[in-house]
């Protein structure tokens, strides 16, 4: 039997306002379900996925965190630590994505440096596709090293999408990391022997 690649757990964070379908998406995304009638979120929730990237199987820690202003100053409990940050907005309100500029900018002060981002414009199925304006979205997504990706929560669509390629950068950075997936080398200065080392003669005993 081959061996199999060892598993690898990342934390994901999703940010952005009340009401831009943030739990919904999880909910599409993990149990396949959507429900027009769905509760805001309070403080933050909290659900896992397992999917198999280029043959390793990953554990996506998925925080949907709540929307409203009140609860803002607990953002950063969540983003501080996280791998990955998905900043969804509501493609038929502007606010929502102005709104997405100011968490990323909060992101760069107090997240990792290098965490991955990705903005989902979602509730496309509210819109034609033909009246679709994601042309400035997309520019600004690219001036920050993000992915942007056209979201129905309701139509279930670009959802496997978005997830997939945030589990696919995080993969490939967590590659390019000086850990990286590979077993840990011998630290230089110590060899290790299979064979047993020869046992001392017994001392001899005193005339």
């Amino acid at each position: 039997m081959g061996s199999r690649s060892p598993g690898v757990s990342f934390k994901l964070v999703l940010l952005g306002d009340g009401r831009v379908g943030k739990t919904s998406l999880v909910l599409r995304y993990v149990n396949n379900i959507f429900s027009d009638k769905q509760e805001a979120t309070v403080q933050a929730s909290y659900l896992t996925k397992r999917l198999v990237v280029e043959g390793v199987p990953i554990t996506l820690s998925i925080w949907d965190t709540a929307g409203q202003e009140k609860f803002h100053a607990l953002g950063p409990i969540y983003y501080r630590d996280a791998d990955a940050a998905l900043l969804v907005y509501d493609i038929t309100d502007s606010d929502t994505f102005v709104r997405v500029t100011k968490w990323v900018k909060e992101l760069k002060q107090m997240a990792s440096k290098d965490i991955v981002m990705a903005i989902a414009a979602n509730k496309s199925d509210l819109v034609r596709l033909k009246n679709i304006e994601t042309q400035e979205a997309v520019s600004y997504a690219e001036s920050i090293g993000a992915s942007l990706f056209v979201t129905s929560a309701k139509a279930g669509t670009g959802i496997d999408d978005v997830f997939s390629d945030i589990a696919k950068r995080l993969l490939e950075k967590r590659k390019n990391s000086a850990d990286g997936l590979s077993p840990p080398q011998p630290k230089k200065g110590i060899l290790i022997v299979d064979d047993e080392p020869e046992k001392e003669p017994p001392p001899k005993c005193c005339s």
